[in-house]
């Protein structure tokens, strides 16, 4: 078990690594599409990309056959990205998004939503 830990972390370093030296976010992004990560590992990946890179996770959202869509809407949502609401909004209106992927587009609307809240009542 803990070897299994540590070889998961082994990407996860090298991902985070690629991203401070500070290529484009695509770059980026493309360089972690090719190494076949964990959804787990990935997500992590989205939440300490580089600037920038909430903007194309949006993107990719659209993508049916995007394989890291469901770790994408957990990291904007973990983020509380406001300009990803449309497209968080349009998968859960889609009859072809797993359930995964609807339950994460669902909790990161929540998050948004309350993102809003902890601004309107952070004021009082």
């Amino acid at each position: 078990m803990r070897r299994m830990w540590l070889a998961g972390l082994i990407p996860l370093a090298a991902i985070l690594f690629a991203f401070s030296l500070g290529p484009s976010p695509r770059k980026a992004l493309r360089a972690l599409e090719g190494q076949g990560l964990a959804p787990e590992v990935a997500y992590q990946a989205f939440v300490t990309g580089p600037a920038g890179i909430n903007a194309i996770l949006v993107e990719k959202l659209a993508q049916g056959g995007w394989p890291y869509r469901v770790p994408a809407a957990r990291a904007l949502g973990t983020q509380r990205y406001q300009p990803a609401r449309r497209a968080l909004e349009r998968l859960l209106e889609d009859d072809d998004s797993s359930p995964d992927l609807r339950a994460a587009s669902r909790e990161a609307l929540q998050a948004l939503d309350g993102a809003w809240w902890a601004a309107a009542t952070a004021s009082r």
